[in-house]
């Protein structure tokens, strides 16, 4: 009858995982056998060796021989892969009755898998994925969307005849990608009723359905706003309000600069669209404004009183003989003052809300103003130094003006600018015989001669507000 071989004609197992593939040989008497070899669907060897002989095995990565008994031969095979799946065929040369073989087929399965749950935010984008790692067996992929109530409705579908279908309410917002193993589901932007949770079904053969679900949340940024009132008794409420999904904690930032009358009061409104209206208020007495602005407003005042006095300021300078005729400009200081001060107070006002209610518009457009400011400062401190050299001037007028100053009567010298050729020995009849300049003269001199200079310099600036201006703006918008 001679030898014969048994195998199990199929075997199951999980993607990923290992299996084990067995045959048997029944040998008669006065057989023996010489070789066991492992070939793989494609013919190919995956394991053989003699009995006899434990050096001569032979096997390919990721195969181990677990069993090498005369009548047994059993083979592992480590972390199963999509390759893998197929026929395998042991044979056994017996000698003398020839080659026997038996034959086993592998079928393996897998789980679908996605990302997991995932947040959106409102008006943004998402991609919802899935995958199953045998893509040779899908034949169509299925989204389905179960909302909170329970209602379940069909998104969109592939199939692997390339066919896409997409339904009406989703067709506008949603696209799907065409691949049968790994499947994206795509919403932009994301609404407030996209929210639920997503099915995705791979319809397989041999395998049936296979399904994985992930939930999608949609968040509401929020966008605090501020505004504030005042009472006639004097006192503020400021109040910051945002919308939000989740419902946002506002929190009045007073740590170390707390005058407020009371602790601060909070109200939640939930609306239609599923968001919720927090609104915080605070009080405080109106006169405790920051020193910010309270330095701003006192510019503003002296400046209205200077502007007010004009007239008689005018006077003053003129019928005082002793005096240069320029100071007269003084008198234009009111609209500097009142300038400086609408500024400073506007500013102090921007620090003073941005910070309690951590406005990120406030204190930007506080920041920006403020670097504008140092820019300013900074460039103007540069001009001044590095033209002071080239002024060469004394005093407003002349020497004169330091005449009778502590140190002049103390030294009896004047200062060494008064006097370019000498100035270490800079006395009255030095300063009287060289007759610099006074630096109202000079400045005027200065600023003529680098007029092109100073145009560039003011377009500069002007430029940087612009463009901190337009950023306020895009930044509000968003």
């Amino acid at each position: 009858m001679g030898a014969t071989v048994t195998a199990p004609a199929h075997l199951q197992a999980t993607l990923g995982r290992s299996v084990t593939l067995g045959c048997n040989v029944t040998i008669e008497g006065g057989e023996v056998l010489k070789q066991v070899r492992w070939l793989d669907l494609h013919n190919e060897s995956v394991l053989y060796y003699q009995p006899e002989k434990r050096e001569s095995l032979n096997k390919r990565d990721g195969v181990e021989l677990l069993d090498q008994e005369i009548h047994t031969s059993a083979i592992a095979i480590e972390r199963t892969k999509p390759g893998d799946e197929g026929c395998y065929t042991c044979v056994f040369d017996v000698y003398p009755s020839g080659q026997q073989r038996g034959k086993t087929c592998l079928l393996l399965s897998a789980k679908a898998e996605s990302v997991g749950n995932k947040t959106a935010v409102h008006g943004k984008h998402v991609t919802l994925s899935c995958t199953y790692a045998l893509a040779s067996k899908v034949r169509q992929i299925l989204w389905r969307k179960t909302a909170e109530q329970g209602d379940t409705t069909t998104v969109a579908s592939y199939t692997r005849g390339g066919k896409l279908t997409m339904e009406l309410p989703f067709q506008e917002r949603v696209k799907l990608s065409q691949t049968l193993g790994h499947s994206q589901l795509t919403i932009n932007p994301v609404h407030m009723e996209d929210e639920g949770c997503y099915t995705c079904d791979f319809h397989t053969y041999p395998g049936g359905l296979k399904s994985v679900m992930a939930c999608l949340a949609v968040y509401v940024l929020p966008s605090p706003e501020i505004r504030y009132t005042t009472t006639e008794k004097g006192v503020i409420q400021a109040n910051c309000s945002a919308v939000s999904r989740p419902p946002t904690e506002l929190v009045w930032n007073v740590e170390g600069y707390n005058r407020t009358l009371a602790p601060s009061e909070t109200w939640l409104y939930p609306q239609g669209d599923g968001t919720t209206l927090v609104v915080t208020a605070i009080q405080f007495q109106s006169q405790l404004l920051d020193e910010e602005q309270l330095a701003g407003a006192a510019f503003v005042v002296i400046g209205v009183l200077v502007e007010i006095g004009k007239q008689n300021v005018l006077a003053a300078l003129v019928n005082n003989k002793d005096l240069s005729p320029e100071l007269t400009q003084l008198a234009n200081a009111s609209y500097i003052l009142i300038a400086v001060g609408a500024v400073l107070a506007f500013m102090g006002f921007l620090g003073c809300c941005g910070a309690c209610c951590e406005s990120k518009c406030m204190l930007l457009t506080f920041f920006i103003i403020i670097l504008i400011v140092f820019i300013v400062e900074v460039a103007a401190a540069v001009l001044i130094l590095f033209y002071r050299p080239a002024l060469k001037c004394c005093g407003y007028n002349n020497y004169t003006d330091f005449t009778g100053s502590e140190f002049v009567n103390r030294t009896s010298l004047y200062p060494q600018f008064c006097c370019s050729t000498k100035p270490e020995q800079c006395d009255v009849g030095q300063a009287q015989s060289e007759q610099v300049d006074g630096c109202f003269n000079a400045v005027v001199k200065l600023l003529k001669n680098n007029s092109t200079v100073l145009t560039v310099v003011a377009i500069c600036v002007a430029v940087i507000e612009v463009a901190a201006m337009i950023i306020s703006l895009i930044l509000y918008k968003k």
